[in-house]
């Protein structure tokens, strides 16, 4: 407060979004004989832009953005299926840009040149039939430290595809190099049990049928009043790598060369035994939890190199255990490394260690976690 008058603070002024400058430029193949590329989309953002600005090149690749502000601008961008995106200065694929800065009425042309993307393709079997509408991923890999781990590079981690009713898929527009196929029905970790019927079973079933006809023999009767055999293993869907393993670190990396049209990538859906988890939570006191929340989480290793996204959209997907009584259950668990993070609620009745006051201690978050393996037993 000054003079009487309140002094309100002021955000700086945003730089206009029009101004005087130009930035044109085309758009041609990366080939012995390039040719220019029509309907590539290039895209123009800087900070004062709520939204980048984009644009498509003309039957020649040619692009031109008018009344453009004076300012710094992120390194252009240009898209188009079947091509392997490219940033305006990269000097190779997944390499950085070039910003650019712009004058108050300057003109300024550039260019792009734009690689024919890879295709991956194949088919998805499920049981001997075409396995329709199912989701495959290509992910793209590198070695650092002699570990294979997945790309960083948001617009180059990879592609993806869903199968046709033939079960075949094709992922297009790759950049060169080693990718990592996967195929998953987005099942999560923990889903409802799902256990097949064995012939036992169906002998079993037969027998009761019969027992219950005109004339059962004496011998039908008796093996109708036997109990039932157990039920199988329990199963549950779970990703596959090329060329056919649950194991992410056994998958065969695909490599493929820029406009390389790499086929025959085929394997099948995979059912795994699932297993039935179960614990016990206690407080700090010895007794039973009242109430907590429990998360399982699954742990990739360094042999893995994380490059398995799907994992991660597992986790997303795995639901939250009710606890009774501080006790617990996981049904269906596939078989991995996990951590089951359990998180309790707060305590805040204990005398404050140390403070001489008698008074109660601050809240304390009650926590525990526990590292398991997962056979599918």
């Amino acid at each position: 407060i000054a003079g009487g008058a309140q002094q309100r603070s002021q955000m700086p002024p945003m730089p206009p979004s029009t101004g005087t400058a130009q930035l044109s430029g085309t758009v041609m193949t990366d080939e012995a004989n390039p040719r220019p590329l029509r309907r590539a989309v290039v895209t123009l953002t800087m900070a004062s832009m709520p939204i980048g600005r984009s644009t498509t090149t003309d039957e020649a690749g040619h692009f031109v953005f008018t009344q453009l502000a004076a300012g710094n601008y992120s390194a252009p961008r240009v898209t188009k299926p079947g091509y392997v995106s490219s940033t305006y200065g990269e000097k190779r694929v997944n390499g950085l840009g070039s910003p650019i800065t712009l004058a108050e009425g300057q003109r300024l042309a550039i260019a792009f040149k734009m690689m024919r993307g890879a295709v991956i393709t194949g088919a998805i079997t499920d049981q001997g039939r075409p396995s329709v509408n199912t989701n495959v991923q290509a992910t793209a890999v590198r070695i650092v430290n002699g570990v294979r781990v997945a790309s960083d590079n948001y617009y180059y981690a990879g592609g993806s595809a869903q199968t046709d009713d033939r079960g075949v898929y094709r992922m297009y527009g790759l950049p060169p190099g080693d990718y990592v196929v996967s195929v998953s029905r987005l099942s999560g970790a923990t889903s409802t049990p799902v256990r097949p019927i064995t012939d036992a079973e169906i002998q079993w079933a037969q027998l009761q049928f019969q027992s219950g006809s005109a004339g059962p023999s004496t011998t039908t009767l008796a093996a109708a009043a036997t109990a039932p055999p157990p039920p199988a293993q329990a199963v549950a869907s779970a990703p596959v790598y090329y060329p056919g393993t649950t194991v992410v670190a056994q998958a065969m990396p695909v490599n493929v060369a820029a406009g390389q049209e790499r086929g025959g990538v085929d394997f099948s859906l995979q059912v795994v035994p699932t297993a039935r988890v179960d614990g016990t939570i206690v407080g700090l006191d010895g007794r039973p939890a009242a109430t907590a929340t429990v998360n399982l989480v699954p742990r990739v290793d360094g042999s893995a190199g994380q490059l398995d996204s799907l994992m991660m959209l597992e986790s997303v997907m795995m639901g939250r255990p009710t606890v009774t009584n501080g006790k617990f259950s996981l049904p269906a668990v596939k078989p991995g490394e996990y951590t089951i993070a359990v998180r309790g609620a707060s305590q805040s009745d204990a005398p404050a260690a140390g403070s001489g006051r008698g008074g109660p201690a601050p809240a304390m978050t009650l926590w525990a976690s526990a590292d398991i393996s997962v056979n599918g037993a």
